[in-house]
């Protein structure tokens, strides 16, 4: 008899708190989709994906989504607080991908824009100044800002200044 096969790792959003020092209050909600396999072992949806662009695409879709959900209920309950969206280059390269992602982003109310930022990943070194402009003239209607999330040895984030961006994070080489 064949062996069952293991149940498929369900996908979810997972909201991690960011503190502003200044205000000393939890300021906004990082959206990160994570697949969740069996006994509740989470890891980023992201990692080790071998799916591509597509696959991302449905990643960054479903976090827009339930974050524009949370988003809305925060609101209606008075709260104000930001909530930070993942989307990645791939996702807005192609144009059926970046017309379904923009198609959620019009989706959002007006009301609750103000409070999404989103999260740009994927830039990749030699990515012209102009192209990230576009990227970030395409997000900014739909949110308060655009940020770059640029791993360690991607780019030279002073390459980014002039695009639109708000802010760049990065990750740092595990000797810093």
């Amino acid at each position: 008899p064949a062996a069952a096969a293991a149940p498929a790792p369900r996908l979810e959003v997972a909201y991690e708190p960011v503190w502003d020092v200044r205000a000393g209050a939890i300021t906004t909600y990082l959206a990160r989709p994570r697949r969740v396999g069996p006994g509740g072992t989470a890891c980023p949806a992201h990692a080790g994906s071998p799916d591509g662009d597509d696959a991302l695409a449905e990643l960054d879709a479903l976090a827009l989504g339930e974050a524009g959900e949370v988003l809305r209920e925060l609101l209606e309950n008075r709260f104000r607080l930001f909530v930070s969206v993942p989307v990645h280059v791939g996702t807005l390269s192609q144009a059926g991908r970046r017309g379904r992602y923009l198609e959620r982003c019009r989706a959002l109310p007006g009301h609750a824009r103000p409070y999404v930022v989103f999260w740009l990943h994927g830039l990749e070194r030699g990515v012209p100044a102009a192209r990230v402009g576009g990227l970030v003239g395409l997000l900014r209607p739909h949110g308060r800002a655009v940020l770059a999330h640029l791993g360690a040895a991607d780019l030279d984030p002073g390459s980014l200044v002039g695009t639109g961006l708000a802010a760049v994070g990065m990750d740092l080489p595990p000797a810093l």
